[in-house]
């Protein structure tokens, strides 16, 4: 059984020989308890990031932005579940834009302008229109495609777009019958802009109906790309997101609309960071072209077993107890017999992989942690303002953390290298220690309140609290 009592007089002496001012002392005393019940259902509890500011939309804005993405047209769906608008310019009222929209992103349909609504609309979005005066079998009559990069966003490096842009071909080429090759000549294939408001050689002006569009893109054969400059190439660290919707644009270029599957490239929401096509987007474009031989296959059969996993990323359980350790981009389940991964973005659509923290809050409530990012999951759909920075949502934390877990007091905590915070959104800080005060060692990699103990991960070992400290262990699920 574990000792609360004991844990606790522990932290104090540590904190004491650390010479930690007395509010800080008292509030780790109260905190550093891992006696939740496990058996406990979800609790109703505040919420525990900042407040998320609601955009400021009118009906009469939100009425303009629905009829420039086709939503005031009566929609059906193809055998690919992408929405087919053919009403021939009868206009809807807009009660039903509200719920056309809302079917498209996976939100309630409620029909009216309400928080998740706004929220999503001002998010940033793809614009292409699924509106279309064309077959649904359309496609490019040629194997090998080629496309000009017309101009280069303002201090960008046109080595990093042009490598980007090719990264972004090849992830569809892998997985169908269709070869890129980027030129200098003007009756290239496809057209790549950036910023402006207009494709010279096809002589058009098109201009981004909102602030929120990062691109658009033409279908074949015409297959154009643009691309609003504001976003993207300010920061280093966000050049995964233009991989991401270049793909998905390229997606638009070579026949596809947008999906409502959840998790997949082409569903119309903003920046997922996927790296690749996923399953669904790979299903469709092999209708259109075929596979690739020797290419990637729909499904992923080499998903690794469970002791063949050097490092975990992070691990979550469920109201039930049971466990979900995330590594790479699988999740395995060691309550299964020779667990063998399975995509994280099959469970929790949306989310790539390679994360670097996560934990479940006693609501319920799912979070997981990349970069400078987090995102936070009901069950398995993703709440609508995810992902957010952690900045904006756990300002104090760190970015880039190692592990975070929750405690009985519902206090957040985050470790990085050999540092911990805790966070408590009641409270005016957030402050920091060395974890060497808790007996653990630097950089773990995950961690978890099991609810009657802590546990923390690293390498092929775990540390688990028993007696008043913690002890090693060999981690045998990493021994096949």
């Amino acid at each position: 059984m574990f000792d609360s009592k004991v844990f606790s007089l522990l932290v104090v002496l540590l904190i004491k020989s650390q010479t930690h001012c007395a509010p800080i002392e008292n509030m780790l005393t109260d905190v550093l308890i891992f006696d939740r019940d496990p058996d406990t259902v979800t609790q109703e509890l505040p919420d525990p990031t900042k407040r998320i500011k609601i955009p400021a939309i009118s009906e009469n804005d939100a009425e303009a932005l629905l009829g420039n993405l086709g939503f005031n047209e009566t929609e059906s769906t193809d055998e690919f579940g992408v929405s087919s608008r053919f009403s021939f310019g009868q206009g809807i009222s807009l009660e039903e834009m509200f719920r056309n929209y809302q079917r498209s992103v996976g939100l309630n349909e409620t029909g009216k302008l309400d928080d998740d609504t706004k929220l999503s609309m001002a998010a940033p979005r793809c614009g292409t229109r699924n509106l279309a005066k064309r077959g649904d079998d359309s496609k490019w009559n040629k194997r090998l495609i080629t496309y000009i990069i017309r101009d280069y966003p303002a201090g960008a490096s046109p080595t990093s777009v042009q490598n980007l842009l090719k990264r972004a071909f090849n992830e569809w080429s892998k997985v169908t019958n269709l070869d890129f090759l980027e030129t200098k000549e003007r009756e290239a294939d496809i057209e790549v802009n950036f910023g402006g408001t207009s494709h010279s050689r096809r002589d058009r002006r098109c201009s981004f109906d909102s602030p929120t569009i990062m691109a658009h893109a033409y279908f074949p054969e015409d297959g154009d790309l643009h691309f609003n400059s504001k976003y993207f190439f300010d920061n280093v660290e966000y050049l995964e997101d233009f991989l991401d919707t270049a793909m998905h644009e390229i997606g638009h270029s070579l026949g596809l609309e947008h999906t409502n599957t959840k998790g997949a490239l082409m569903h119309p929401t903003d920046m997922n960071r996927y790296t690749k096509p996923q399953p669904d987007d790979v299903r469709r474009i092999q209708k259109l072209y075929g596979a690739r031989r020797g290419g990637r296959a729909i499904e992923d059969n080499a998903a690794p077993r469970l002791c063949t996993v050097k490092k975990y990323d992070g691990i979550v359980d469920d109201i039930t107890g049971d466990w979900f350790i995330l590594s790479g981009k699988y999740y395995f389940q060691p309550e299964s017999s020779n667990p063998t991964g399975k995509l994280i973005s099959s469970k929790w659509p949306g989310l790539t992989g390679d994360i670097d923290a996560a934990f479940r809050y006693p609501d319920g409530r799912t979070y997981f942690f990349k970069g400078d990012r987090f995102w936070r999951y009901r069950g398995s759909r993703l709440e609508v303002g995810y992902p957010r920075k952690i900045s904006e949502g756990f300002p104090g934390l760190p970015n880039n953390i190692d592990a975070a877990f929750v405690d009985s007091k519902s206090k957040i905590f985050a470790v990085k290298h050999n540092t911990y915070w805790v966070y408590d959104s009641d409270a005016d800080s957030t402050p920091s220690f060395r974890i060497s005060s808790l007996g653990l060692p630097s950089n773990v990699d995950a961690a978890i309140n099991t609810g009657k103990s802590f546990i923390a991960f690293k390498g092929k070992h775990f540390y688990r609290f028993q007696n008043g400290k913690f002890t090693e262990f060999v981690n045998k699920w990493m021994i096949c």
